[in-house]
């Protein structure tokens, strides 16, 4: 029988979330730094004078996940272009829908994020009721991850050590790499965690260019892509 969790609330700033010795993280109250979205992006690139060709070539570059959407009404023609700007609104869409079905899926479900992973996705997944736990190193520093403290407030159980996964079940799994071919490029925790929870679904947050943090180089077995917003 799975294991439920439960909902953990914030502890003191200084110790871990299973009341193990922590180490005080650099800004505990600080959110994270949101970028800005694409289309506002390619608002003020236009703005500055960019060519309607550029922007396409951006939003090409941005449009990262498996086979670019259904939705996506591309470039147009000489005779007939579409504006980059309506273009980015009709992926914004498409992408949305995705997403809404994600959330759907997980929602009151135990999910498991897996080393590095971008804290705005985690939030949502907060809001919208996904019991979400990550596991990440401290930093090079030694500090708590600081969106640890963020987002205890929004009910993450934020972990740095793997045994303190050893008793949890997690319907599924979600990371970030970067897909090449077969193979993909992934931090160094995520073929352990994979190891450990071989029953629970696996979800692919797939972006163009290996990260730093991508270190390791896996097989890709058919992951589930996960979807994200623009």
């Amino acid at each position: 029988m799975k294991n439920h969790l439960l909902r953990h609330h914030p502890t003191t700033p200084g110790h871990s979330r299973l009341g193990l010795p922590g180490r005080r993280g650099p800004h505990p109250h600080q959110a994270p730094h949101q970028p800005p979205s694409l289309l506002s992006q390619l608002g003020e690139l236009r703005a500055m004078g960019a060519s309607n060709a550029d922007l396409h070539d951006v939003i090409d570059q941005h449009v990262v996940t498996s086979a670019v959407f259904e939705g996506d009404p591309g470039c147009g023609s000489a005779e007939v272009p579409i504006d980059p700007l309506d273009r980015c609104r009709a992926l914004v869409c498409e992408m949305e829908r995705e997403v809404n079905e994600f959330h759907a899926i997980v929602k009151e479900k135990h999910v498991l994020a897996a080393g590095e992973f971008p804290s705005k996705l985690l939030e949502e997944l907060l809001l919208q009721d996904v019991f979400v736990t990550q596991i990440h190193p401290f930093t090079p520093h030694g500090d708590v991850p600081p969106h640890f403290y963020h987002l205890a407030r929004r009910g993450l159980r934020g972990l740095t050590n793997l045994q303190d996964l050893v008793p949890l079940q997690f319907d599924a799994v979600i990371f970030h790499g970067s897909k090449q071919g077969e193979t993909v490029n992934v931090s160094m925790l995520v073929p352990v965690v994979l190891r450990m929870f071989q029953d629970a679904q696996f979800y692919l947050l797939d972006d163009k260019y290996p990260a730093h943090y991508m270190s390791v180089v896996i097989a890709d077995p058919g992951f589930a892509p996960l979807p994200l917003q623009l």
